[in-house]
């Protein structure tokens, strides 16, 4: 386990988000380089399949950083921006240890903010052309059928078409089974020729 300083992204033109302190996860071995999961929860419940997702994506050897619900403390702002905060926590990811493929995980009410930020459209507001990318957004709804969106393809050296079925198949395992796990592969495994045409 470590710590690390995240400030939320703010759009172009608009003021400096705020930084909090945030529980970084790290499983044994783990490198700058290797994969790592934000991963939001908004209530109660959420958090409960949020200490179950941790533990299954430690498993896979991905990083994971945990966001706690509502603002940062002593933030002046009235309204969290979650968007802003998961692209934030990517470019911290990326600047503070070097993360490889990132992934944003919104449980509960979190979830429209991890699919919305895996959007090129969203991201290139707050992070530009050239800033950092999410591999993918997943929304893991109370009741609900979960969803996901993929970010613009990863280069192929980042190994995302052999990461994302094991990232799947833990989050299914945390949370609705093989049924999770199929309906993630299938939004968000790239065909081959896709995963080829993204190499540099």
């Amino acid at each position: 386990m470590s710590l690390l300083w995240v400030r939320a992204q703010a759009q172009a033109g608009a003021g400096q988000g705020c930084a909090r302190l945030l529980m970084l996860n790290l499983p044994g071995a783990w490198s700058a380089g290797d994969a790592a999961v934000i991963l939001f929860a908004e209530d109660d419940a959420a958090l409960r399949a949020q200490r179950h997702l941790t533990a299954a994506l430690l498993q896979e050897a991905a990083a994971v950083l945990e966001f706690p619900s509502g603002p940062a403390e002593g933030c002046a702002l009235r309204e969290s921006d979650q968007v802003g905060e998961v692209l934030g926590a990517l470019q911290d990811l990326g600047v503070q240890v070097g993360a490889g493929l990132v992934v944003a995980i919104g449980v509960g009410q979190a979830g429209p903010a991890a699919l919305a930020a895996a959007q090129e459209e969203v991201a290139g507001r707050y992070l530009g052309p050239a800033g950092p990318r999410l591999a993918a957004g997943m929304a893991l709804p109370e009741g609900a059928p979960p969803a996901f969106a993929a970010g613009p393809p990863p280069p192929l050296t980042e190994g995302w078409r052999l990461r994302a079925p094991l990232l799947c198949d833990a989050v299914g395992a945390a949370t609705g089974g093989p049924a999770v796990a199929q309906a993630c592969r299938a939004a968000l495994v790239p065909p081959l020729h896709l995963s080829r045409a993204a190499a540099p």
